[in-house]
């Protein structure tokens, strides 16, 4: 039995903005008793320079440059273990947002392929039933059952242990 280490990754989408088909994101960890937040960045490659240059019109990107844009999620969790790994941070969990809820959060990446099925389960039944306030259900009924996910996801955060 053991607590999970995490690591909590803020991801803003502007795919639903007019032209947008980027993330950013910021990941939030622990060191030394602290807690922190870094923005996360990438090198633009050769590709990525050449399609941003096209789609704005300008010559404004170059190959090797820093940016905080990313392309996927997977490119965001990469860059989130590299910086981990630099940092000299143990991760057993990526979780997505800031940490700030001891509600279920969306599983990104776990080193324990059950740990992460079991959380994207318990993530799942949260959005069928609404979370705490969906008409469909009781609010009596979908409180204890949400009451229920977030035991068994705090649960498993606390000892790395799936029932």
């Amino acid at each position: 039995m053991k607590k999970l280490k995490i690591i909590h990754l803020s991801i803003t989408d502007w795919g639903a903005s007019l032209g947008g088909e980027h993330f950013y994101a910021k990941m939030w960890y622990t060191l030394n008793g602290e807690r922190k937040a870094l923005e996360l960045s990438t090198i633009l490659t050769a590709k990525d320079a050449k399609r941003l240059n096209e789609k704005d019109k300008e010559e404004y990107y170059q190959e090797g440059e820093s940016t905080i844009r990313f392309n996927t999620i997977d490119d965001i969790v990469d860059e989130a273990l590299s910086q981990s790994k630099k940092l000299g941070l143990e991760v057993d969990l990526m979780l997505s947002g800031s940490g700030g809820f001891a509600s279920v959060s969306e599983p990104l990446w776990s080193r324990d392929k059950k740990i992460y099925k079991r959380i994207k389960e318990l993530y799942d039944k949260a959005e069928e039933i609404g979370w705490y306030s969906h008409p469909k259900y009781p609010e009596k009924l979908r409180d204890e059952k949400m009451e229920a996910i977030d035991d068994e996801f705090n649960s498993i955060l606390e000892t790395g242990i799936v029932k």
